[in-house]
């Protein structure tokens, strides 16, 4: 355990608030998928989740990979969502790492002014990051 703390305390503290903004992040979207019931959408791309292929229409087929095997882990509304939150999560460590900001708080300021665009995030939805 001390060498976790150790690594903790080694990091950079504007970093370390980046970090916790993960965190942040994924905990409150397992509570909104955890207490949100699923749209009508969301349960469409679950029922399509229930029998996968390849693609159908216009729906991608790693949607409905992600919502079926979420489910099977937690057979819960949370766990229909859960990779969506987790891939929410994964696109905001993704673009730290890859333009690796001066300042950590721009970046998180920047990534909360874009609420319209991240609100689907925690959802079900093909179109969201």
């Amino acid at each position: 355990m001390s060498t976790l703390v150790q690594k903790w305390r080694s990091i950079d503290p504007s970093n370390r608030l980046f970090y916790i903004f993960l965190f942040c992040w994924t905990i409150a979207g397992c509570l909104q998928s955890a207490f949100m019931e699923l749209s009508g959408e969301e349960a469409y791309y679950w029922m399509f989740a229930q029998q996968l292929e390849w693609g159908f229409l216009d729906h991608p087929p790693l949607v409905a990979f992600f919502t079926q095997l979420g489910y099977f882990w937690l057979p819960t509304n949370l766990g229909a969502r859960l990779f969506m939150v987790l891939l929410s999560t994964g696109t905001f460590y993704v673009l730290y790492r890859t333009i690796e900001p001066r300042n950590p708080r721009l970046l998180i300021t920047m990534a909360l002014g874009l609420v319209a665009f991240h609100a689907g995030s925690f959802l079900i939805k093909p179109m969201c990051p």
